[in-house]
């Protein structure tokens, strides 16, 4: 076969013209990329097929030469580059495009760990998300699995950095998600003064509506209405409410006693304590253990009761 086609090279006048500067995808640098080829329609496709370097990394580019990389490759494949009349640029720089399907492949399984973290947040639960990774700051390095790392105490929104975690090769990146939020928040129903307990006749639901600018700004809307909130300031009719505004009454005072709950697995140990700080429910405070007179922290869960073990 290689004798076949050096012999209707050798028949058929072959023009090649190299452009200084071209684009390939894949591993290796095909002729047909990098150079337009005129002459016998069979032979010039025998020579489009015709590997004449290895390809630089996605997004990286190198220099081949006609005289050092290509005229060996051609002769190697049984081809006389001296029987071809040669044109253009003898050096061309060789862009490589990003593989797109792979960088597709990784936004993908990007956007489904994100979206599975926020709707496992424990504030993230009553949002409906969109979020998209932005491919142009994928590295074109990574090639398998990717494992997002995410530990964001608040609800991230807006254009985030994400830390993520490469199998192959074995390194970490950075990228880039712009993540939206939408809900229904609750909106006060008539005008509220300060330190009014919130009751479901204090407040209506909204319709949904974008709330990205919210989180942006840390004010996280309410969803739901808990038990036993209070408003921290006052607020007109048709507000919407965010959890800035309000606040649980006081269930732990500084220096009142508490009873400590400890858990072990199922065993419960129940002794007296002290409060070194003031409390709300869910609040993560420090308390003195009276008998071992031990600083420790515990959860406030009810009036004077902090858990520890949570």
């Amino acid at each position: 076969m290689l004798l076949l086609l050096a012999s209707i090279g050798s028949a058929s006048q072959v023009v090649i013209r190299l452009p200084a500067e071209a684009e390939v995808t894949g591993e290796q640098i095909l002729l047909g990329q990098i150079g337009e080829i005129q002459g016998e329609e069979e032979l010039v496709s025998a020579l489009a097929r015709t590997p004449v370097g290895v390809a630089p990394q996605p997004g990286d580019s190198r220099l081949i030469n006609l005289n050092a990389d290509i005229a060996p490759r051609l002769r190697k494949a049984g081809y006389r580059p001296e029987d071809f009349v040669w044109e253009g640029s003898r050096t061309v720089k060789i862009l490589a495009q990003a593989d797109e399907q792979k960088v597709n492949r990784v936004k993908t399984e990007l956007e489904a760990q994100l979206l599975a973290n926020l709707n496992t947040h424990p504030h993230g639960q009553d949002y409906r998300w969109q979020v998209e990774i932005l491919p142009e700051t994928i590295p074109s390095w990574v090639k398998g699995e990717v494992k997002l790392n995410f530990a964001a105490k608040e609800l991230p929104a807006g254009k985030i950095n994400l830390r993520v975690q490469s199998q192959t090769p074995p390194l970490s990146f950075s990228c880039q998600a712009e993540v939206r939020a939408w809900g229904t928040p609750l909106v006060t129903a008539r005008e509220l003064a300060a330190g009014s307990l919130l009751e479901s006749d204090a407040v209506s639901r909204g319709k949904e509506m974008e709330l990205t600018s919210y989180l942006t700004a840390g004010s996280l809307p309410v969803l739901q209405l808990a038990a036993d909130l209070h408003l921290k300031r006052s607020l007109p009719a048709a507000s919407v409410l965010t959890w800035s505004d309000v606040e649980y009454p006081l269930l732990v005072q500084k220096d009142k006693p508490v009873l400590i709950v400890i858990r072990q697995g199922a065993v419960q140990v129940q002794a007296a304590g002290r409060a070194l700080t003031d409390g709300r429910l869910g609040e993560r405070i420090s308390i003195v253990n009276i008998s071992s007179e031990r600083v420790i922290e515990g959860v406030v869960t009810g009036q004077g009761l902090v858990e520890v073990g949570r």
